[in-house]
């Protein structure tokens, strides 16, 4: 039996859907080793407690200190089925601008968030360009970034 006829999901989102798990247990991993190490314990005491070993941990550590937005494990758990499309969109309107802009593109090409979807966040989020703080140039080359994935495919028009 194949993965798309177990899971019901086409075979590249069943791949996207471990992929964000798999990225999601390093995320959890990584704060477990962070929180320990804020406990006091040294990284080869950590690495006995998570059953991991030292330079895994070192890893970790060093993953911690390069985190990841909260718009990418959104992202990450709406692509993993951790969390429903709804509260996703909420969480992605409350983002700042700076922490959604690439991340939203991202996750539409990647197919995550629909093209409405996407608007919806950008529509909450982003400032008219009368009112926006950033150049007027900067704000065209990202507003193109998003309306390319908003304009109909040859096969939808």
């Amino acid at each position: 039996m194949t993965e798309s006829t177990h899971t019901g999901q086409q075979p590249d989102q069943a791949a996207r859907r471990r992929r964000a798990l798999e990225r999601l247990i390093r995320i959890d991993d990584a704060r477990a080793a962070a929180d320990l190490r804020d406990e006091g314990l040294s990284q080869r005491d950590i690495a006995t407690r998570l059953g991991i070993t030292q330079p895994r941990v070192h890893r970790l550590l060093r993953a911690v200190e390069n985190h990841l937005s909260e718009t990418d494990e959104v992202l990450l758990r709406l692509t993993a089925g951790m969390i429903a499309r709804e509260d996703a969109i909420a969480r992605l309107v409350e983002e700042p601008l700076d922490d959604i802009r690439r991340s939203l593109a991202s996750a539409v090409e990647a197919g995550t968030i629909t093209p409405a979807e996407y608007e919806t966040v950008r529509s909450a989020s982003w400032p008219e360009p009368s009112t926006a703080t950033m150049p007027l140039q900067e704000w065209a080359a990202v507003e193109d970034l998003g309306m390319r994935f908003l304009r109909p495919t040859k096969a939808e028009a």
